[in-house]
């Protein structure tokens, strides 16, 4: 039978969970058979701050109208940060969240005053990517969307251009046969023509 569009997001989210999870045990854990062992020890896998914000935008997105609004998805990972201030954060997201409300101004904004009016060039953004990615992966304006939404915290065109490129693959993984051959040749291809920094394209190549 094919996967649903609804299967494909649930899965999409909670194998970014899992990940999520079982990385952070692997930062404190490097050795392979003492995560294995950890993992099946334990009854609770605690997903971090990268987990908490993917739920935050999407639950935004189903709010948005079929778009992105920064005013939203701000205000909800405000909110989900305020229920879970333990998930192991960046310090820089409180700090974004205290220029808002200071300054009256926009996360965007707040966003890009961060190290030294750069803003930041961190993962974060491209961590979270995973539901817009499935919601837009047959969308036009799919890097437009994900570059809005990664400069409510990253600022930087590495960050946001990491993010777009994640969305980007996170689309193509959804919209392949899982039965089919993986088309490795032209996947490869499309994230390098997709990048638009030479940064990422170097790494990439």
């Amino acid at each position: 039978m094919p996967v649903s569009k609804l299967e494909k997001f649930r899965g999409g989210m909670l194998g970014g969970a899992v990940g999520d999870a079982v990385g952070e045990l692997a930062s404190t854990h490097g050795d392979y058979d003492s995560l294995i062992d950890w993992i099946s020890e334990g009854d609770v896998l605690r997903y971090t701050d990268d987990t908490a914000m993917s739920i935050g935008l999407a639950e935004a997105m189903t709010m948005s109208g079929g778009g992105i609004n920064e005013e939203e998805i701000g205000k909800i990972f405000q909110r989900n940060y305020g229920r879970e201030p333990w998930r192991d954060y960046n310090k820089s997201i409180p700090a974004i969240f205290a220029m808002v409300k200071r300054h009256d101004m926009p996360f965007s904004e707040a966003a890009g005053r961060l190290h030294d009016g750069q803003g930041s060039m961190a993962n974060g953004a491209a961590m979270r990517i995973t539901p817009l990615g499935l919601l837009f992966r047959n969308s036009g304006r799919l890097r437009e969307f994900a570059e809005q939404s990664a400069r409510i915290t990253h600022t930087h065109e590495v960050g946001v251009d990491g993010a777009a490129i994640t969305a980007w693959v996170v689309a193509q993984l959804a919209n392949l046969d899982p039965k089919g051959k993986f088309p490795f040749a032209e996947f490869y291809t499309g994230i390098v023509r997709f990048a638009q920094t030479k940064e990422l394209r170097l790494k990439l190549v």
